[in-house]
């Protein structure tokens, strides 16, 4: 495993550009801190950047619903309906993961037969840039009738980038917020099993 070196670099790029920072908590919802048209699955990511004192927090879009994924108790995976379903490619959350999986680091992703878990995220020290979206993604959104620029408060308009990691550190400890569980287990202390079953009766009479 690399070994982990804390940087002096403080930043200085914005929003989780061109700064070193660890992850210390990475939760999947449905609820966002913003409109969710569609009900769709976000995984927020908190990173405490270098040099900033509060935790940095985005919600990454990640694509399925409620009927697809349930969040596990913890928070830090999903249980698909299905099992050996994965999350939907070509989202925020998954071009994050896929720059994390392109550094030398360990797994970004814990897969097991019920839970796809993404705790070994926590600790992780990255360097964070904002990377342009390329012709063919800006393209994609242009075909769905999506904004292919953002606009500030003063109206002026900016290229559209996204939140991917170019450098892994190292893995440091990161001080639990929730006891380790034996097992996972669905929301509200449900059973994978139940929640599979749930989510097949709720199939059949959609």
């Amino acid at each position: 495993m690399t070994r982990s070196r804390k940087t002096t670099f403080r930043g200085g790029g914005g929003f989780l550009n061109d700064s070193d920072g660890k992850i210390v908590d990475v939760q999947a919802t449905f609820d966002p801190p913003f409109a969710n048209e569609g009900g769709y699955l976000y995984v927020t990511v908190s990173v405490q950047e270098d040099g900033k004192d509060a935790p940095t927090e985005q919600s990454l879009f990640a694509g399925g619903t409620e009927e697809e994924f349930t969040v596990s108790e913890d928070g830090h995976g999903v249980i698909p309906a299905e099992p050996g379903r994965n999350l939907s490619r070509g989202t925020a959350f998954a071009d994050f993961i896929a720059s994390i999986d392109a550094t030398d680091h360990p797994g970004s992703q814990l897969d097991t037969d019920d839970v796809l878990n993404f705790s070994p995220l926590i600790g992780s020290r990255f360097r964070f840039v904002q990377q342009p979206l390329d012709a063919a993604e800006l393209a994609k959104l242009k075909s769905r009738g999506k904004p292919t620029t953002r606009k500030d408060k003063a109206g002026k308009e900016w290229p559209l980038k996204k939140t991917v990691v170019s450098k892994f550190y190292g893995i440091e400890k990161v001080e639990a917020k929730t006891p380790a569980k034996a097992a996972p287990v669905a929301a509200k202390g449900r059973t994978v099993d139940e929640v599979r079953a749930q989510l097949a009766a709720r199939r059949k009479t959609a």
